[in-house]
Protein backbone atom coordinates (compact mmCIF):
# COMPACT_ATOMS: atom_id res chain seq x y z
CA UNK A 1 0.00 0.00 0.00
CA UNK A 2 1.31 3.44 -0.82
CA UNK A 3 0.04 6.59 1.19
CA UNK A 4 0.82 10.04 0.05
CA UNK A 5 0.69 12.77 3.18
CA UNK A 6 0.94 16.22 4.46
CA UNK A 7 2.50 17.55 7.41
CA UNK A 8 1.18 21.24 8.60
CA UNK A 9 2.64 23.76 10.60
CA UNK A 10 1.52 22.12 13.48
CA UNK A 11 3.12 19.15 13.11
CA UNK A 12 -0.06 17.32 12.60
CA UNK A 13 -1.59 15.56 9.35
CA UNK A 14 -3.22 17.83 7.52
CA UNK A 15 -4.55 15.83 4.65
CA UNK A 16 -3.61 12.54 3.64
CA UNK A 17 -4.46 9.67 0.17
CA UNK A 18 -4.09 6.18 -0.62
CA UNK A 19 -2.54 6.46 -3.47
CA UNK A 20 -2.18 2.52 -3.85
CA UNK A 21 -4.82 0.36 -1.53
CA UNK A 22 -4.21 -3.17 0.43
CA UNK A 23 -6.97 -4.20 -1.34
CA UNK A 24 -8.39 -4.79 1.70
CA UNK A 25 -10.47 -2.23 3.84
CA UNK A 26 -9.74 -2.97 7.51
CA UNK A 27 -5.94 -2.59 6.77
CA UNK A 28 -6.48 0.70 4.85
CA UNK A 29 -8.34 2.48 7.69
CA UNK A 30 -5.28 1.15 9.91
CA UNK A 31 -3.15 2.98 7.46
CA UNK A 32 -5.45 6.25 7.53
CA UNK A 33 -5.74 5.38 11.32
CA UNK A 34 -1.78 5.69 11.85
CA UNK A 35 -1.39 8.88 9.70
CA UNK A 36 -3.99 10.19 11.56
CA UNK A 37 -2.53 9.64 15.32
CA UNK A 38 0.82 11.00 13.77
CA UNK A 39 2.67 14.07 15.75
CA UNK A 40 6.08 15.43 14.34
CA UNK A 41 7.87 18.58 15.09
CA UNK A 42 6.67 21.74 13.06
CA UNK A 43 8.45 21.52 9.84
CA UNK A 44 11.03 24.35 7.98
CA UNK A 45 8.58 26.13 5.86
CA UNK A 46 5.24 25.29 7.40
CA UNK A 47 3.85 22.51 5.67
CA UNK A 48 6.01 19.33 4.29
CA UNK A 49 4.54 16.62 1.56
CA UNK A 50 5.68 12.72 0.83
CA UNK A 51 5.03 9.36 -0.20
CA UNK A 52 5.60 6.32 2.08
CA UNK A 53 5.05 2.41 1.87
CA UNK A 54 3.30 0.21 4.33
CA UNK A 55 3.67 -3.18 3.85
CA UNK A 56 1.96 -5.66 6.10
CA UNK A 57 2.47 -9.30 6.63
CA UNK A 58 -0.41 -11.24 7.35
CA UNK A 59 -0.03 -14.61 8.99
Amino acid sequence: MELAFTIGPSGRVVSQAITRSSGHAALDAAARAILSAVQAPPPPGGRFSTYTIIRFHLD
